[in-house]
């Protein structure tokens, strides 16, 4: 197996006031016996928008390596103290991942038109944000903007995905804050924002879950 981290920014590009030198990442988990192209799967942990939960990150990766995908785990923007809200940051984080594994597709030995994600709770928002919202990012370097973020298929396991009634309240709170505007709110009730062009999406809940409710 060949493992590496990838930063996701420069320093000079990531601007997320409360990171302290924090820079999001993917931690890699590549076959590197040959050089067999391979689906590529981008697991995102969740963790409330406050922190990501471990077992929701490499437990997984690991079952789809065995399967024979590619794996990266991707480590986006959270903040446990809830003191700046994330906005789009973790949205934009996930995006410039996909362009940035798209770009080095050749290298790691994936299909680029192959590269699926699949997030849990909180990660499973900031999966369905970019099966959503993708064609709404505009990454800040031009040789990557110029590949797609898009998806091309996507896993949600026990997503948060509404901001209304059902919501998981910790997670908006971390995400927009305490007061949101209704655009805001609306914007990242992403049930209402799925269009003709959404990546195809497996959803997976159950009725136990009692944190994020299954209405999700």
């Amino acid at each position: 197996m060949k493992e590496f981290r990838l930063d996701l920014w420069k320093p000079q590009e990531y601007t997320y006031e409360a990171a302290y030198g924090f820079i999001p990442n993917v931690h890699a988990y590549l076959h590197d016996e040959d050089s067999t192209l391979r689906k590529c799967m981008v697991v995102v942990p969740g963790g409330g928008y406050c922190m990501l939960a471990p077992h929701e990150g490499v437990l997984p990766a690991m079952e789809y390596y065995r399967m024979g995908l590619n794996v990266f785990v991707l480590t986006y923007t959270n903040d446990i103290t809830m003191c700046v809200p994330l906005k789009r940051q973790p949205m934009e984080d996930i995006s410039r991942a996909v362009r940035l594994i798209r770009k080095g597709a050749a290298e790691y030995n994936i299909y680029a038109d192959k590269l699926l994600i699949c997030g849990f709770s909180a990660g499973g928002h900031v999966c369905a944000s970019l099966c959503t919202h993708f064609d709404d990012i505009t990454d800040p370097d031009p040789e990557l903007n110029a590949l797609s973020n898009r998806q091309d298929a996507a896993i949600f396991g026990y997503p948060v995905i509404t901001s209304g009634k059902y919501t998981h309240i910790y997670s908006m709170q971390a995400l927009l804050g305490y007061e949101p505007t209704a655009e805001e709110l609306e914007y990242f009730s992403l049930e209402k924002q799925v269009k003709e062009n959404t990546p195809p999406c497996f959803l997976w809940q159950t009725v136990e879950d009692d944190l994020v409710p299954v209405e999700n």
